[in-house]
């Protein structure tokens, strides 16, 4: 049940017998009450003569009227929010901050009662901050330290040659609500080089992308790069004995020129020859 509102006391009448001259009665309001129109919950009384009436009489009000003690409704916090249920005397207050938000002072406070001072609630109000997460920091990337480090901040940066961020060359940080930096860190390539060994090439690293695979029958060689997913850049076939042809599908653009020139000399070659064989035929 909840609290009465409002309590009255009366005092009884003094009587000569009972109370003395100058005699002080203290009224005391119950727990979580307080006299109306003051911040006090007690509240003394003299007991006077009347000289001309020759009575004794209680200086004052005769009648003292307690009620329920209230505290102010907290206000609404930037970048946060107040729940507060009641306001009555022992009722609590709780604070809490948005995502990206950290609480600065107490999560709680409680409406309570002091006779003097009145109600109050026992801790002050808080504050949102919002979350830093402070100078960005990584290995094996070029970056550009950003211009702000607080929540949802981003800063993109790039892998160096040989090392990729998931996949991908480039990628980008974000200040996580945590305070911490989310990203992908920049790990070295891995492409398999026991796929080229096994297909019966030897292997020569020129970058750290980079990779001669020379068939180790025929001598013929196939530039190979080691792409941010893992994988080569080609798929070679099968280096067998007494061959060292490569599909044309499965080669770069540099080997696709070569293979080109060669087969545009080879041509016309063959058209000199048979230039000349019909000049000598004439004759």
């Amino acid at each position: 049940m909840g609290k009465t509102q409002r309590q009255s006391v009366e005092l009884s009448p003094p009587t000569n017998r009972s109370s003395l001259l100058k005699y002080t009665s203290t009224i005391y309001c119950d727990t979580g009450y307080l006299l109306e129109g003051s911040v006090y919950t007690t509240a003394s009384i003299i007991c006077e003569h009347l000289a001309r009436e020759d009575k004794y009489v209680w200086k004052g009000n005769q009648i003292y009227q307690c009620i329920v003690g209230v505290c102010k409704v907290p206000s609404q916090m930037a970048n946060g929010k107040v729940s507060v249920g009641s306001t009555l005397v022992g009722a609590k207050a709780l604070f809490g901050c948005n995502d990206g938000f950290n609480l600065v002072g107490l999560f709680t406070s409680i409406c309570v009662l002091h006779s003097g001072i009145g109600t109050f609630w026992n801790n002050p109000m808080p504050s949102c901050e919002v979350v830093d997460c402070g100078p960005f920091k990584m290995t094996n990337a070029e970056y550009t330290d950003p211009y702000l480090t607080t929540y949802l901040s981003e800063v993109g940066y790039k892998c160096i040659p040989g090392f990729h961020a998931e996949g991908a060359e480039t990628a980008k940080a974000v200040c996580h609500k945590t305070g911490n930096w989310s990203y992908y860190p920049c790990t070295a390539l891995a492409c398999s080089v026991e796929e080229i060994v096994d297909a019966g090439y030897g292997v020569v690293k020129k970058s750290p992308m980079k990779y001669i695979a020379k068939c180790n029958s025929t001598g013929y060689e196939v530039s190979l790069t080691c792409l941010y997913n893992n994988s080569w850049s080609l798929q070679l076939p099968l280096c067998s004995s007494g061959t060292g042809a490569v599909s044309a599908a499965n080669l770069d653009s540099n080997n696709l020129i070569v293979i080109g020139v060669c087969v545009t000399l080879t041509l016309l070659v063959v058209f000199v020859i048979i230039l000349v064989s019909i000049i000598m035929l004439k004759r």
